[in-house]
């Protein structure tokens, strides 16, 4: 049973731990590239050894990527956990089943569910507006230790972030489709160093670099880092093209589809200050301790 807040501050959601599929489908993938979607891709980012980015807290959510907080909180795409409209611009009801958060450190992967969501205010929207907390059921281990993580927001102006070069982290596919084959690598973990162009508006926007890496670090919901700062949440991106490369006259899914151009996505300003809100609430009615905020790193 879903207990939702209407002013938009956060909403409960009782789900049971369960294991995860690795390598399960993306569900509900929207056909526009213009408007939020699952799976985008980080294309020809670096694919690391085993737990060779673990210290970036950067976790899979099997269609999306999170970037852990503190240990029991993850920032995502708010429309990672709220399917969105992109026919009728509408937001609808929250993804069915358990939102189940994977890490991997190089050990045996560290799985745990949500047990509490926060939204940010409505009305709701993408880009600026599209980030969300995973509150999660059990604390994820960083360095074999369940307390004691945490993740500083970048906490300057997003206006000094233009013509940065920063590093990116997520999960997605790592090869783009053609007229002739197939996109591959989804849920791969990869790296690129990616340049901010954009700034405005509370939006981050970035075009694909010379080698072709896009994506804003990976799918909906990934993030990249200036030095240990977290920079911005993958909303949306645009430009690209799709191939019916099995010739059934439809493009079925992520796998037929290209590269995008350019991606854009929430600027550090948008929910910086939201997100110490909302991890003050989940603390001091569910947890007991949470780095970030006894750290003042957020």
């Amino acid at each position: 049973m879903n207990l939702i807040n209407r002013t938009g501050v956060y909403l409960v959601t009782a789900i049971a731990v369960s294991a995860l599929t690795v390598g399960c489908a993306v569900d509900s993938y929207e056909r526009g590239d213009d408007v939020a979607v699952k799976g985008q891709a980080i294309i020809n980012g670096n694919v690391p050894t085993a737990g060779g980015l673990a210290g970036w807290g950067v976790v899979s959510l099997g269609g999306c990527t999170g970037t852990i907080l503190d240990n029991w909180h993850v920032l995502t795409a708010h429309h990672c956990v709220r399917a969105y409209d992109d026919s009728t611009g509408v937001w609808g009801a929250l993804t069915t089943g358990p939102v189940i958060v994977r890490y991997e450190d190089g050990g045996p992967q560290q799985t745990a569910a949500a047990a509490q969501i926060f939204e940010p205010a409505t009305p709701w929207s993408l880009n600026a507006g599209d980030y969300a907390i995973l509150a999660l059921t059990v604390p994820i281990k960083v360095n074999d230790s369940a307390t004691g993580y945490s993740r500083a927001i970048y906490a300057s102006s997003d206006s000094t972030l233009a013509n940065q070069d920063v590093f990116c982290v997520g999960y997605g596919g790592t090869v783009a489709a053609t007229s002739t084959t197939f996109s591959s690598g989804f849920d791969t973990i990869s790296s690129a160093t990616m340049k901010i162009t954009g700034t405005g508006s509370g939006v981050l926007t970035r075009p694909a670099n010379s080698s072709g890496q896009v994506g804003f670090g990976g799918d909906s919901g990934s993030s990249c880092f200036l030095g240990s700062a977290l920079v911005g949440v993958q909303s949306t991106c645009s430009g690209a093209t799709w191939h019916d490369v099995n010739g059934n006259g439809v493009v079925d899914s992520w796998w037929e589809r290209s590269a995008p151009t350019s991606c854009s996505g929430a600027a550090p300003s948008q929910f910086r200050t939201w997100a110490a809100t909302q991890l003050a609430v989940a603390v001091n009615t569910n947890f007991a301790y949470s780095a970030a905020l006894a750290g003042g790193v957020i």
